[in-house]
């Protein structure tokens, strides 16, 4: 229970994240970051800040996109270093058959037959 106390106060929402963020920053790639909080921290900067200053339209709000840059660039350094690991042929086959692939059609259907219509 205490590993679960842990991972609990790293990742608090309330924090905005930051002691993960924090852990984070103070580990060495190779490493797999939690998308879920860079999404969140771009959707709140796209919602919370407007793209323009003025009502005309005509001077951008280049804090926005500064600080937007800013968490692309932080997501991009993760994916800049190479992991060690040697290709396992019958591992990347497995994966690639094992995976279904359905087109928008098939998916629609497939979602009628997990949660039928309500009329």
């Amino acid at each position: 229970m205490t590993i679960y106390r842990e991972m609990e106060e790293m990742c608090k929402v309330e924090a905005n994240y930051f002691p993960y963020k924090k852990l984070l920053l103070s580990q060495t790639p190779p490493l797999v970051p939690y998308l879920g909080v860079f999404l969140r921290d771009l959707t709140f900067l796209e919602v919370g800040n407007p793209s323009y200053l003025d009502e005309e339209q005509k001077m951008i709000n280049y804090d926005k996109f500064r600080m937007i840059a800013s968490v692309l660039l932080d997501f991009q350094k993760y994916q800049q270093v190479l992991y060690p690991f040697a290709p396992r042929k019958k591992i990347q086959t497995a994966l690639r058959y094992s995976l279904v692939t359905l087109d928008e059609d098939e998916l629609f259907e497939l979602s009628y037959e997990i949660e039928p219509r309500r009329n």
